[in-house]
């Protein structure tokens, strides 16, 4: 379950219970009173090595940049830099959390979070990021891009023409940008020699240089854009995604929850001190 990754991650600070209960009267008075209510609970789990200790929590997630871990980081780029998920959270500058208690609770310290009130929170249509998406996994959608970059590398050297090699590209969007220009420049007009295989059947007897499309890739048209193309591919609502802001509810507990996510400042409270904060959970 690759949530799990993230659950575990620190970044948090301790902060005394006079400052919490005044951001909690202000600053997050919205997500206090939601989750209060029992409708609005997110909760998250910090690695014992790396939990504040006892008390309340506090983060401001925009401060750091959260690359995706033991992945390449494709997907979190075109979601985090594509104008379809503009008015969702950052992924790369969020805390992922769950509307569960028992899975968060079950990769490390618990803590209910409350974010700073206006705060963004992403909803998943599942418990995992990476299950919401059917077959256009993002793992999968990861190794289809490789396996089609370093075909299309070895047709064409388009690093040398972009002036870019793709592990740079993964870790900035301008130079992603620019690979995928030149992959869609590749697409309209190949090189001599090479054959886009539509139909995946094509061998090196048959033509000098056949290009198949992994399958995450296979209704891709060679005259289109393939920036739009794999931007669309991802466009959230298509999948179910919703966005919510702090204290207008979430989802009920239910089972292993839901993912969701917010670049918000938040209060993070451990779940076993939150009746001293006349919070009752749910589930």
């Amino acid at each position: 379950m690759r949530l799990t990754r993230y659950l575990a991650e620190g970044r948090s600070q301790t902060i005394s219970m006079e400052d919490a209960w005044k951001l909690i009267e202000t600053k997050h008075s919205n997500a206090y009173k939601s989750a209060q209510a029992g409708v609005g609970q997110m909760f998250r789990g910090i690695n014992y090595n790396e939990a504040p200790g006892e008390g309340v929590a506090y983060i401001e997630p925009r401060k750091f940049v959260r690359k995706s871990a033991n992945t390449t980081n494709w997907y979190t780029q075109i979601i985090s830099n594509s104008k379809l998920w503009k008015k969702y959270p950052r992924r790369d500058k969020s805390i992922i959390c769950t509307t569960s208690p028992a899975t968060a609770s079950a990769y490390g310290e618990g803590y209910l979070v409350l974010p700073q009130n206006k705060g963004r929170i992403g909803i998943c249509p599942e418990d995992d990021f990476w299950d919401s998406f059917g077959d256009f996994a993002p793992d999968h959608v990861n190794y289809s891009l490789e396996t089609l970059i370093t075909d299309i590398m070895a047709a064409d050297d388009i690093r040398n023409s972009v002036d870019v090699h793709p592990l740079d590209a993964q870790k900035n969007v301008k130079d992603m940008y620019k690979l995928f220009t030149a992959m869609t420049k590749f697409f309209k007009d190949p090189p001599v020699g090479v054959v886009i295989d539509l139909t995946n059947s094509l061998t090196p007897d048959d033509v000098a240089m056949p290009i198949q499309l992994p399958s995450a890739f296979s209704d891709f048209k060679p005259g289109g854009d393939f920036r739009n193309y794999i931007e669309t591919k991802f466009q959230p609502e298509r999948h179910g995604f919703k966005v919510t802001k702090a204290g207008l509810g979430l989802p009920p507990n239910s089972g292993v929850g839901q993912e969701v996510w917010t670049d918000a400042p938040s209060l993070l409270i451990q779940t076993h001190d939150v009746k001293g904060f006349d919070i009752r959970i749910n589930g």
